[in-house]
């Protein structure tokens, strides 16, 4: 007879095993069949950084996954374990093996056309577990980290080299924004090359330089394209500046490119830049010459005029009522017949000087005509950095007889 208490004890087991293993049969089979492994526990992320030298987003995550996946990475579809990236921002998913070393990179595009193409939205970081994914993460990729993956990724690109071989092409083109550009002001280029060929091409760069005597106020514009795969496109943009100085209507440039194994690349023949050039500044200066606090004292009955030896101060008061500024202005005082004054202080800084606005400007000299001179002149003239004299007003002084 079986004892009362094993059988209760038997039959509880029978019970835990139906419960652990359907099919189990026996006391014996229950007995040899192992445990089911533990579920699998996926670690949190540590941290997840926009790293613009690896070109992409890297995390951190709090050690390895344990439980019945542990150990056994792949980057098969359905593999153990492995990271997935994702985003409307991303052309595709992207996927990679957890590093044993506990951060992994995603690099979110190979070259510096790739980098700019990225759009700025969010991306997701999910653990792919058995064909399951559990989200991890989430991150916002913005333009200023778009930005700073494409230069690095273009500055590494320009230094690439390749072989070269047969089917090298490319086509560049130029657009200037805003068409017609009033002179002093700043303009945009814009580069865009495309690799029209069957192979990768390498140290692509343009050259725009003047076309005649005109389009030698521009200085020559050197674009850096670098590294282009076949059907890639790259957009690049370079701001200069007319001088205010220039008084043609347009300017011509002329543009042709290079590339390190000599693909044949198409540039446009001309590039014309309108100019709307600058309407001088129109002054108007009031002029008072008075002794100076040191000079002596005009006699009673020969005011206004001068002798040997007189100290003056000449002020000038300036009015710009003109449209456009005066810049980096500065004023002179010269004796155009020499022998007749001494100019102490013959320079002084007028500056910039805006559609309205008044300023003043002082020189000090002394007389040094001879009594019986009569009218002498004095020259005042006033330069504008960039568009040379823009006023010239003369003084005349007039000298005690004998």
């Amino acid at each position: 007879m079986i004892p009362a208490g094993f059988a209760r004890r038997s039959l509880r087991r029978v019970a835990a095993c139906a419960a652990l293993a359907v099919g189990a049969t026996s006391l014996a089979s229950c007995a040899t069949r192992p445990s089911p492994p533990p579920a699998p526990t996926v670690p949190s992320v540590v941290s997840a950084i926009w790293s613009a030298d690896s070109g992409g987003l890297c995390v951190t995550l709090s050690g390895p996954v344990t439980g019945s996946v542990s150990g056994s990475n792949s980057l098969m579809p359905g593999s153990a374990f492995e990271l997935r990236l994702s985003g409307p921002s991303l052309s595709r998913p992207i996927f990679r093996v957890p590093s044993e070393r506990g951060r992994t990179c995603f690099e979110l595009a190979r070259t510096p056309a790739g980098f700019r193409a990225l759009k700025p939205g969010p991306v997701t970081l999910d653990a792919m577990i058995l064909g399951e994914l559990v989200e991890l993460a989430t991150a916002q990729l913005d333009q200023a980290t778009i930005d700073r993956m494409a230069d690095i990724s273009l500055r590494r690109g320009r230094q690439r080299t390749g072989p070269g071989g047969p089917g090298g092409a490319a086509a560049m083109e130029f657009r200037i924004d805003p068409p017609t550009v009033a002179a002093g002001e700043t303009f945009i280029i814009h580069a865009r090359a495309r690799n029209t060929g069957e192979r990768s091409i390498y140290r692509l760069r343009g050259v725009i330089e003047p076309a005649d005597e005109q389009g030698a106020a521009v200085e020559p514009v050197e674009v850096d394209f670098g590294w282009l795969e076949p059907g890639e496109t790259l957009e690049l943009s370079q701001r200069r500046r007319l001088p205010r100085s220039l008084r043609a209507d347009s300017v011509a440039l002329r543009a042709w490119a290079t590339e390190l194994h000599d693909a044949e690349v198409t540039t446009p023949e001309t590039i014309s830049i309108g100019v709307s050039p600058l309407p001088p500044p129109a002054l108007d200066v009031a002029i008072d010459v008075t002794p100076d606090r040191h000079g002596r004292s005009i006699r009673e009955g020969h005011e206004g005029k001068l002798r040997p030896g007189d100290d003056l101060h000449m002020v000038l008061e300036v009015r710009n009522f003109g449209d456009s500024t005066l810049r980096g202005s500065v004023a002179h005082l010269r004796s155009p017949e020499a022998g007749t004054a001494s100019v102490r202080v013959g320079r002084a800084v007028v500056g910039d000087l805006p559609p309205g606005a008044t300023t003043r400007a002082h020189f000090w000299f002394v007389v040094k005509a001879p009594l019986g001179s009569g009218a002498v002149p004095m020259l005042v003239e006033i330069t504008d950095s960039d568009l040379g004299i823009v006023h010239e007003q003369a003084v005349v002084l007039q000298i005690e007889e004998e």
